[in-house]
């Protein structure tokens, strides 16, 4: 068996490798802020994809839980821990059932106003998207218009 290998200048490849090391090390403010706020971006477009995934489910006739059951699949398939529920109904105090969290067996019916979110948490940022919604013979409405661009957001 004949083996070719390359022939490598190993003085250039270790000069490239420290040239690549010392890039990767050397961050100015405005690089490191650059960096932060994408990574913030990245985070809020997971929460609006969470909010999302549980609005594709919310309809009369499901489980709170089954609404709840969506949201976290996009959360951690994006690597992230989610919170324990995605919503709750709205009224008079301030954790009104139905919960949208796992376990939750109450079954959705119109009328009911629901407070749907997003939500992703990570060290030291959190982005959480919500609005409110009322639950129709077919489906939902909303009943707040909230921006969903991320272009808009807060960050």
């Amino acid at each position: 068996m004949l083996l070719i290998t390359p022939s490598i200048d190993l003085n250039s490849a270790t000069a490239a490798a420290r040239i690549l090391n010392e890039m990767r090390m050397i961050k100015s403010s405005q690089e490191l802020q650059l960096a932060r706020h994408a990574g913030e971006i990245a985070v809020s477009e997971v929460a609006l994809a969470s909010q999302k995934a549980a609005l594709d489910a919310l309809r009369p006739g499901v489980t709170a839980e089954s609404i709840h059951a969506e949201y976290p699949e996009v959360i951690q398939g994006a690597g992230y821990e989610y919170p324990f529920r995605c919503g709750r109904a709205t009224g008079f105090s301030f954790l009104e059932a139905p919960q949208l969290v796992t376990g939750d067996k109450t079954i959705i019916q119109p009328g009911m106003v629901l407070a749907v979110d997003g939500s992703v948490s990570v060290d030291k940022f959190r982005a959480q998207i919500g609005d409110s919604f009322i639950i129709t013979d077919d489906g939902w409405e909303p009943l707040t218009h909230h921006t969903k661009s991320v272009d808009e957001l807060v960050l």
